[in-house]
């Protein structure tokens, strides 16, 4: 995008299944009946301004940034799936 803040911004999300809580020895994603799941997520941003100078302006607000995206996913999911051990069955 000519003329806009940034020169290059990626943003990755991966979720992933981490099996039973606790681990148990189970492989990745097998749960017996019932049992409740964990699940791993992960945000990868990076980014490079257009300008160097607006760069150094905001580079302390860049971990506030992304940690504002985690809670907001987070507080989404419980809105969705419940609290972690609460039982909610994933849709």
């Amino acid at each position: 995008m000519e003329g806009g803040v940034f020169e290059s911004l990626c943003t990755k999300w991966t979720v992933r299944g981490v099996g039973g809580v606790g681990g148990g020895g189970k492989r990745e994603g097998e749960r017996q009946q019932g049992e409740q799941g964990a699940t791993e997520v992960k945000l990868t941003v990076t980014f490079q301004f257009a300008n160097p100078a607006v760069g150094l302006a905001v580079q302390g607000v860049a971990d506030e940034m992304v940690g504002k995206m985690i809670r907001a996913f987070e507080g989404r999911a419980r809105e969705l799936y419940g609290r972690p051990g609460s039982g909610t069955t994933l849709r």
